[in-house]
């Protein structure tokens, strides 16, 4: 199967730069699904509304929150 490739930096707008930048900044490497969703601002929107919002999510503990998330990520198939 083939994957859709991310948003280079010359063709992202300047908010999905700005985005990217902060997510090199945070996470200390790229994060290819923020740059799939450049493709289309509305998706890139959500994207960042959906992390956001995990982020601060305070009514599950951290450790759940994290085996959701590699739950998550199976059952979608995503690649680890």
């Amino acid at each position: 199967p083939q994957r859709l490739q991310g948003v280079t930096d010359t063709r992202a707008g300047w908010i999905a730069r700005a985005l990217f930048w902060f997510t090199r900044r945070k996470l200390g490497r790229e994060w290819e699904p923020l740059r799939v969703a450049a493709h289309n601002p509305a998706v890139l929107g959500a994207v960042v509304g959906f992390e956001g919002s995990w982020t601060r999510a305070s009514r599950l503990p951290a450790r759940l929150r994290t085996l959701v998330s590699i739950k998550t990520s199976a059952l979608v198939g995503c690649p680890a």
